[in-house]
């Protein structure tokens, strides 16, 4: 549902499909929801951060709290998706991360948050699931160290790594 809202979104041709897709996906938040709040809590266990694959590397960059992408992150995009395409086949690792702003848990998935919809406009985009690895990482493996509670715009980022 949220594929079908993002892409008749990026298309903008026809309202009546975009509030279709959407009304489907806010149909299906409250069961998500449930199902999310009857589900056991996993152990805790430490991060471990995903080793990129060798090649170039993307930052898409996010203001504090937001998950939403600009024209900038948009043009990196576009860009990491024209460099993807020169593989065959293409490894594609997709890292997000948060400022120490907030508590642990709200930031875990706030930079899950970050990932997810940098993957799936890059599915949009023609990046096949299959090709892509998503990971969120919290207020784990800052890029410029800080305190606690510290708006880091560098923090605030989902990193891209396309390899062949």
């Amino acid at each position: 549902a949220y594929e079908c809202w993002t892409q008749e979104l990026e298309e903008n041709q026809e309202p009546a499909p975009i509030e279709a897709c959407r009304d489907q996906l806010y149909g299906l938040i409250p069961a998500l929801r449930n199902a999310v709040a009857e589900a056991p809590a996993a152990p805790a266990k430490p991060a471990k951060k995903a080793k990129p694959p060798k090649g170039k590397t993307f930052v898409v960059n996010f203001p504090t709290g937001g998950s939403r992408l600009d024209d900038a992150a948009n043009a990196t995009l576009r860009d990491a998706v024209a460099h993807a395409q020169n593989f065959n086949p293409v490894q594609v690792v997709v890292s997000g991360y948060s400022d120490t702003v907030g508590s642990a848990a709200s930031n875990d998935e706030l930079s899950k948050r970050r990932a997810a919809v940098v993957a799936a406009a890059l599915r949009i985009r023609g990046i096949s699931r299959d090709d892509m690895k998503v990971n969120g990482y919290g207020e784990e493996f800052l890029a410029k160290r800080t305190g606690d509670g510290v708006a880091e715009a560098k923090n605030r980022r989902v990193e891209i790594s396309v390899a062949p």
